[in-house]
């Protein structure tokens, strides 16, 4: 074991092969703990630090350093500085420290903490957890099953490849849920979240949240506030839960909105608003010849006195049927798209466990 300690000077030192300590004190330093298990730390004025083998722990000091852990499970901590610190191989645990710093976590199952300041942190291979702290930060989780939390703040967390789990926190946050099936929690504040590919599960949890979970089935709930949801593509399941919101389960961007789902929309309390149609295209008309049995949208808890269906049209585009009594929704009023010529008309909406309604109803909203 060998123990170097630097001066004011820019200093240049290599370790044994041993378990080596390693001071740079002053001085822009570049400090190599070679094989052993090292402990480094850079000092003041800008630092460049390599652990290489072994489990090697690496502090920066002051000012804007960069730390290498390569090989090993390795601890680094930036301090203050902006700094970028590279955990490279192995399960490494990193640590930014204040001001504005980049941390890269590298092939292992690695813990990034961002801590102070605006930071950016990328899990890369490997199962991963991110932290951002406080400041305005950005997340990738990158490979593997990350875990990705936002801390204070306004923060933007990308999940990217693997199943992961995205959890804003505190500010107005942005989550991307990625390829996989992934978990996206807002919490606090008016968050976008966004699923993407596969099938997720997003919930905004407190503020006004804004909720898109674009291809495959997924289950979105907006939590409290006035939220807005919407489905994309695939039979989704939508829960506004408590205030005022917004429930979209097709694509409306789509050639043929909603065409081949089913979607379930539940308002949940309050005052709420089922789109099934813009100014622009109907939904859940497959147009074909077909009854239109295998794509509509399932309204679950409507409410004539302050619920609204929006449709496209006018009241004389669209007639009313109760349910079978012997099927699977008894009880219930399905909603047709009148077609025109001889072409079958559609069911376009079912809204279940109300009757008696009437497509001149206050409850239906034309655009």
């Amino acid at each position: 074991m060998a123990t170097y300690y630097g001066n004011s000077r820019d200093n240049d030192y290599i370790g044994t092969l041993s378990n080596d300590l390693i001071y740079g004190y002053d001085g822009d330093d570049r400090l190599d703990g070679n094989s052993g298990n090292d402990r480094i730390y850079g000092g003041d004025d800008e630092d460049i630090l390599f652990g290489y083998s072994g489990a090697d722990r690496l502090d920066g000091g002051d000012d804007e350093d960069r730390l290498y852990g390569e090989n090993g499970n390795d601890y680094l901590e930036g301090d203050n500085g902006n700094d970028r610190l590279y955990g490279d191989r192995g399960d490494d645990l990193l640590y930014g420290g204040r001001d504005r710093d980049y941390l890269s976590g590298g092939t292992g199952n690695d813990r990034l903490y961002g801590e102070d300041d605006s930071d950016r942190l990328v899990g890369n291979d490997g199962d991963d957890d991110l932290y951002g702290g406080d400041g305005n930060d950005t997340l990738y989780g990158s490979d593997g099953k990350d875990y990705l939390s936002g801390g204070e703040n306004d923060d933007r967390l990308y999940g990217e490849e693997g199943e992961n789990f995205l959890e804003g926190d505190s500010g107005q946050d942005q989550l991307f849920g990625g390829a996989d099936e992934d978990l996206l929690y807002g919490e606090e504040g008016n968050d976008r979240l966004y699923g993407y590919a596969d099938e997720d599960a997003l919930v905004g949890g407190n503020g006004n949240d804004y909720l898109y979970g674009s291809t495959g089935r997924d289950r979105l709930d907006g939590g409290s506030g006035n939220d807005r949801l919407y489905g994309g593509s695939g039979g989704d399941q939508l829960l506004g839960n408590s205030g005022r919101d917004i429930l979209v389960g097709a694509d409306e961007f789509a050639t043929r909105p909603g065409a081949g789902e089913i979607d379930s929309l539940t308002g949940g309390a309050d005052i709420d608003r089922f789109v099934l149609g813009t100014t622009q295209k109907v939904f859940y008309d497959d147009r074909s010849n077909s009854t239109g049995s295998a794509d509509y949208a399932l309204i679950k808890d409507f409410n004539t006195a302050g619920d609204k269906i929006q449709l496209k049209g006018t009241a004389a585009n669209y007639f009313l049927r109760p349910s079978s009594s012997s099927g699977s929704l008894p009880g219930s009023t399905i909603i047709y798209f009148n077609k025109p010529g001889g072409e079958r008309d559609e069911i376009i909406g079912v809204i279940q466990g109300v009757s008696n309604l009437s497509a001149n109803g206050r409850y239906f909203s034309y655009v």
